[in-house]
């Protein structure tokens, strides 16, 4: 999904590409402005826009709002200080969105999933397998449901089953594009299939499979228990 972010706040612009970068999504461009965001706004160029909510030369951002509807172009307004008249405004269009500041990068990725109904499919794939090279160079198929976890090593992504590790070289969030719902990123290191976890210790911060221990990461924690049902 290419992304289009109008932010005229440097660290606020920085922040948000920490957040799509760690839900996996592909930031294409950053602009300040509303005239430099128009510049974007024609089909195929962009996916998805994420705009702060402010007015750049007497002028509100929800003038892109009328543009971005009449493309089908799902947009998701940020700001940390909420106005009814906005908020009204946007509650009209069926592909747009407020986001209140600060916000967590699920609730991010929840409100693409309800705008933009493709990216739920892609991140929701019914592919069932990965094809990985084997050592005679030959495609080996390996079920998703038998991958443990993934785990980032240099260049490459080593994918760990049951009896065997795998490498590949490609990133750990490239890998995660592959994988469905049934795996969570929970460090900058690792990815976790959710159904091969034995116990889960948020006092030590672990995780283990098979007598594994995969180290949890403080940002990731929330992520771990919002996503593991506790009885």
């Amino acid at each position: 999904m290419k992304i289009l972010l109008l932010e005229s706040d440097i660290v606020c612009a920085a922040e948000m590409k920490q957040i799509l970068t760690e839900n996996a999504l592909t930031l294409i461009s950053t602009v300040s402005s509303i005239e430099q965001a128009e510049k974007w706004l024609h089909p195929g160029k962009v996916d998805l826009v994420i705009s702060e909510l402010f007015q750049d030369d007497g002028k509100s951002t929800l003038v892109l709002l009328n543009r971005t509807q009449a493309l089908s172009l799902p947009i998701i307004f940020s700001t940390a200080h909420p106005f009814k008249l906005a908020y009204e405004r946007i509650r009209q269009f069926a592909h747009a969105a407020l986001l209140i500041k600060p916000f967590h990068r699920l609730t991010l990725q929840r409100t693409i999933d309800l705008l933009y109904p493709a990216a739920e499919h892609l991140r929701n794939s019914p592919i069932q397998s990965v094809f990985v090279r084997n050592n005679q160079s030959k495609m080996e198929r390996i079920d998703l449901q038998s991958i443990h976890w993934v785990e980032s090593e240099g260049n490459y992504a080593i994918i760990q089953t049951a009896t065997k590790r795998y490498a590949v070289k490609r990133s750990l969030q490239k890998m995660a594009y592959l994988l469905d719902s049934r795996f969570l990123r929970v460090h900058k290191s690792f990815i976790v299939n959710l159904n091969h976890i034995n116990d889960i210790s948020l006092l030590t911060m672990q995780i283990t499979i098979q007598e594994q221990v995969i180290p949890i990461g403080r940002t990731y924690r929330k992520d771990i228990t919002d996503s593991v049902p506790i009885a």
